[in-house]
């Protein structure tokens, strides 16, 4: 007590410093609680996940398959904005990229050459840039999806027979497999 008892006697003719030094002060601590409130928080951010626990969780959910009959057409549908709907590109571009973390598969017919006229979907591009899926019938070199090095030359323009496909390697996309495809014939009812 003996102490500040003495600073305010020696701070009496010198009012006017004893306020700028103790607003400076104050203004000093007050930053560095924000700072240190600042920095804890940046360290906390996303600590509460437990990314194993994530995975396994978003690994037991059962997985959706959607099969599209005809890829331009649903690209096409998705790009223009309906009044009832409204445009739904955000949300395909979303699901086409990151889908498969949700486990949520596509599976679309595409005629080559309506390839080149969807490339400026940024969902198309997100849904071929997996390499991964069945090329029917052959004449590889018409297509542009798939680049398989291991397939001679001369096999790439030869058309395949019914239930034969070309599939990308899981591990290395480049490398075709020749795949049997189960025929099914629909039944006239």
């Amino acid at each position: 007590m003996n102490y500040i008892s003495q600073i305010i006697k020696s701070n009496r003719n010198k009012k006017r410093f004893l306020v700028i030094n103790i607003l400076g002060l104050s203004i000093c601590f007050s930053a560095a609680l924000l700072i240190l409130m600042f920095i804890t928080f940046e360290l906390s951010y996303d600590r509460f996940h437990d990314e194993e626990r994530v995975y396994r969780e978003m690994y037991s959910e059962t997985p959706v398959y959607i099969f599209l009959s005809d890829l331009k057409e649903f690209f096409k549908l998705i790009y223009s904005a309906d009044a009832e709907v409204g445009n739904m590109s955000g949300f395909m571009e979303t699901i086409m990229a990151k889908g498969p973390l949700h486990r949520i598969y596509f599976f679309g017919c595409l005629k080559v050459e309506d390839a080149i006229s969807l490339m400026s979907y940024k969902a198309y591009q997100s849904y071929i840039s997996y390499k991964k899926g069945i090329h029917l019938g052959g004449n590889l070199s018409t297509q542009k999806i798939f680049n398989f090095q291991n397939i001679p030359y001369a096999e790439l323009s030869k058309a395949m027979k019914k239930g034969f496909a070309y599939a990308a390697d899981e591990e290395d996309e480049t490398i075709g497999i020749q795949i049997v495809v189960p025929l099914a014939r629909r039944e006239n009812i």
